[in-house]
């Protein structure tokens, strides 16, 4: 295989790739609490140079190394439900799922049968001990995350930073390690928005399609060389 058609080649799918993950924030672009993707490529010089030292036709090209969770914050949008929380930082509430404790920024949450504290979809919320059971009477949550009721101490919210958190959809993450947060508040009566820009996202596909086409054209022009030396050979 000549390495210049599979650099370029790679290079083609490297931009697919790129713009499925602009396209997914893009379509999340209102989704409460959502947090966008970015698309880490390998460096072409690195690459290149790892060809030449194993001698590989195929090392060298371009690719799509991982889509890296971007942890900034969403703007708050204020909702003056005391049931609704967001915070300003790097952390997740920690929710108990059918499935096992996952992560989430969604903190659209309110109160099921039993007072316990759920998110939208009826995932329990988690405070140090277990679930939050809220008694009769309005719920309030400092920045530090404390809840109290009529006065009465409830607990410490549960927020921790997931490293390298996955998606499972319904603004769910999952993570194989956690940390503890770095200056993290809570904002009651708030939510937060998505924190992706539909106009940064529409200019980095734009400019991801501009390099498709770029890559396509570099591809044709060594094919079409490939196919003249092959006449002159002949």
């Amino acid at each position: 295989m000549v390495r210049g058609l599979y650099a370029a080649a790679s290079g083609m799918m490297a931009q697919i790739a790129r713009q499925d993950i602009h396209a997914h924030n893009l379509a999340n672009a209102n989704t409460v609490g959502f947090r966008g993707a970015r698309a880490v490529v390998g460096r072409f010089a690195d690459n290149l140079a790892t060809a030449a030292r194993v001698g590989s036709r195929t090392a060298g090209a371009v690719y799509v190394q991982a889509a890296r969770h971007d942890p900034a914050d969403g703007p708050l949008v204020r909702t003056d439900n005391p049931l609704d929380l967001a915070l300003s930082g790097s952390a997740c509430f920690v929710v108990q799922t059918p499935a096992g404790v996952a992560y989430t920024t969604d903190g659209r949450f309110r109160l099921d049968h039993q007072r316990r504290l759920v998110t939208q979809q009826g995932d329990l919320v988690l405070d140090e001990t277990g679930p939050v059971v809220v008694p009769e009477g309005e719920l309030t949550v400092t920045e530090r995350g404390e809840l109290f009721c009529r006065g009465q101490r409830l607990g410490q919210l549960r927020l921790v930073e997931p490293v390298n958190p996955e998606p499972i959809g319904r603004g769910l993450y999952l993570a194989s390690q956690t940390q503890p947060p770095n200056a993290v508040t809570v904002h009651q009566g708030m939510v937060e928005q998505s924190n992706v820009s539909t106009m940064l996202e529409m200019a980095q596909m734009l400019s991801g399609f501009r390099l498709y086409e770029a890559n396509a054209t570099a591809l044709r022009y060594q094919d079409q060389s490939l196919a003249t030396l092959q006449r002159i050979v002949e």
